[in-house]
């Protein structure tokens, strides 16, 4: 018996099993998610890039995350929100509510006496005003802003405005005109003391500039003033954005520093000095300093339902045999599950980065943005732990070790997936085994469900089983099937299961009798034709392990061997032709490991054969299989 390589074949045969892409997708969120907080404690809350803070007289604190495109705004109780943006960069809104309109990166702000929000709203360029009753609006959208950075607002209502990039700083009154009151170099931080005298830090030059009778003079010298306050007794507060943290100015005497890095400040009405550093909000009083809003769990969720937690750049997706998917939580530096329930929970990583545990439970272990994950057949969850180069690896029992190279994930790209529900652009796609699709979404933190329609009674008639190799009809005990039309969990032929190959692709049970069969698909019943034998060629393959085509042509008198499917279960003669000839058969019978493919060998004939290209023929008994064309030299 002659036995070749047959895992080319192999490849083929799971070619021929992948999900058709042309029926609609239905789309299911199924895991992440917006959460950041809002009517919860601000100490659970999320910041992503909080640049500007300021106080309302009734001690209401609002704080702008440039990133996250909001403003929110912490009550003296402590609790969150969102009162100005939806969270999706634009500029929408002006005249309706703040809630409902777009921010672009909004930074500084600014509350003036009767309690009007101003946001130096960078992104669009404009200085939005958001009144009391919560509706928005544009501040001078006339003026020529390039990258309105801070707002100040006096005891009148005159409102100040700090181009950082055209170097302007703006003097906006009642009339709303504009004028510029100084050019200086990269202007931010603003503050007017309780004499209406406007203080400036000059970014560009590390001074903080006084602005008095047209005159300008330097009060103090910082590395960044980003920030400025001032308190009831007169003391400028200058947040140094990337140099030592807070300084204080008195009235009189020297600058004195606060060890607590700020990008901005603000008094509250209580005289309570507010500072944010980007992801917290800190409360400073003489006897120190609290975080009053911050960071927040950016892996939240564990224990409950996915669909509720937060992923942080899911970049890698893998299934294991039961079905629970396992999700690369990138910078979360996590290996987050999600079981058949819906619920997740943290596989593997401490969510600190870093390189160790190797030896020890996964989920107590460091890993370093993991960016990739695959199973074995064996089990074992292979990681491709970015940040450290490394590939490590998760036991069954849930031990990490190194790993020395990893599965490769089995990533499709799809070409024409349709679906009735608008995917960001996506990172990683795999499927199950049957056919329902898993999506990463990089940016927007999200994982979602793909599944392919399933075929109702009423429309049976469009399912198609065949021969998997022929793609035609009938069917035979033992031959591999392909179904199509339908997504499916389990396949019965007259109530026998028949084992999956891949997608698509069943073997049918030998036990199957000939005549009418009735196929069950879920609730869908089939009538399927069953004879003795059905034969259906997948390729040829020659002597030396290549496959036959026009660029490897099989030998005169040397051994070919043919793969297909459909034998049956009977013992009848196999016959052989090629091109017309009669050709010795030396094998004929099923490949180990390959339920349901059938290996033929055969000898090319010889001598007075004619070489070219012919066609092949098998036949099993009298049923005689579609001609595959192979190339004899």
């Amino acid at each position: 018996m002659l036995l070749w390589n047959t895992s080319r074949l192999a490849v083929a045969v799971v070619l021929l099993a992948l999900p058709g892409y042309g029926a609609t997708y239905t789309v299911r969120l199924l895991a992440g998610s917006d959460w950041i907080g809002d009517g919860g404690p601000a100490r659970d809350a999320l910041l992503f890039q909080a640049e500007g803070v300021a106080a309302d007289r009734d001690g209401n604190l609002y704080v702008s995350d440039a990133q996250a495109n909001r403003v929110r705004q912490i009550t003296p109780s402590g609790v969150i929100r969102t009162v100005v943006g939806t969270g999706v960069a634009g500029f929408a809104g002006d005249g309706g509510l703040a809630t409902e309109a777009r921010l672009s990166a909004p930074y500084g702000l600014a509350v003036d006496a009767v309690g009007n929000l101003f946001i130096a709203d960078l992104g669009n360029r404009r200085i939005r005003r958001v009144g009391r009753d919560g509706t928005i609006s544009t501040v001078a959208g006339d003026v020529p802003f390039r990258a309105p950075r801070n707002v100040a607002v006096d005891t009148i209502g005159t409102l100040y405005v700090s181009d950082f990039e055209s170097g302007s700083v703006y003097r906006i009154g009642a009339s709303g005109i504009a004028s510029v009151v100084a050019l200086l170099k990269f202007p931010a931080g603003l503050a007017v003391d309780r004499n209406g005298t406007l203080y400036i830090g000059e970014t560009g030059t590390h001074f903080v500039r006084k602005l008095e009778g047209g005159a300008v003079r330097t009060v103090a010298t910082v590395q960044s003033p980003t920030g400025l306050a001032f308190d009831a007794a007169g003391t400028l507060h200058i947040a140094d954005g990337n140099g030592g943290g807070i300084f204080r100015v008195p009235v009189t005497g020297t600058a004195a520093p606060l060890g607590i890095a700020a990008r901005d400040v603000a008094l509250g009405p209580s005289g309570v000095l507010f500072s944010t550093d980007g992801r917290m909000i800190r409360r400073i009083v003489a006897t120190g300093n609290t975080v009053m809003a911050g960071p927040g769990d950016l892996a939240r969720g564990d224990h409950g339902l996915a669909v509720e937690a937060r992923l942080h750049h899911p970049s890698g997706l893998a299934l294991d045999g039961g079905g629970n998917l396992y999700i690369a939580d990138r910078d979360n530096h996590r290996i987050r599950r999600v079981d058949l329930r819906g619920v997740i929970t943290t596989f593997a990583g401490s969510g600190l980065a870093g390189n160790s545990g190797d030896g020890g439970p996964a989920a107590v272990a460091a890993l370093n943005q993991p960016a990739a994950v695959s199973f074995d057949e064996a089990g074992f969850l292979y990681i491709a732990d970015q940040g450290n180069g490394r590939i490590r690896k998760v036991s069954p029992s849930g031990m990490i070790s190194a790993a020395s190279s990893m599965p490769r994930p089995a990533d499709i790209f799809l070409a024409n997936l349709q679906t009735d529900v608008a995917l960001p652009p996506l990172t990683t796609i795999i499927a199950d085994k049957n056919g329902v699709l898993y999506a990463a979404s990089l940016e927007q933190g999200r994982v979602w469900q793909l599944t392919p329609p399933v075929i109702s009674p009423d429309v049976a008639t469009l399912i198609s089983i065949v021969n998997a190799a022929s793609l035609t009809g009938p069917l035979a005990p033992g031959m591999l099937a392909r179904i199509e039309g339908v997504a499916f969990e389990e396949v019965r032929f007259d109530g026998i299961v028949a084992a999956r190959v891949s997608g698509e692709v069943v073997v049918i049970p030998a036990q199957v009798k000939t005549g009418t069969v009735q196929v069950e698909i879920g609730s869908t019943r089939v009538d399927v034709a069953v004879v003795g034998a059905a034969p259906g060629l997948f390729v040829a393959v020659n002597e030396d392990g290549s496959v036959n085509d026009a660029g490897h042509a099989a030998e005169r008198g040397s051994a070919l061997v043919v793969y297909g499917t459909g034998q049956g279960v009977e013992d009848w003669p196999v016959v052989v032709r090629i091109g017309g000839y009669d050709s010795e058969v030396l094998y004929s019978g099923g490949v180990e490991g390959y339920p349901g493919l059938w290996q033929v060998n055969v000898r090319v004939p010889s001598g007075f054969f004619v070489p070219g290209s012919l066609e092949l023929t098998v036949a099993v008994g009298d049923a005689v299989s579609p001609a595959l064309t192979v190339q004899i030299r």
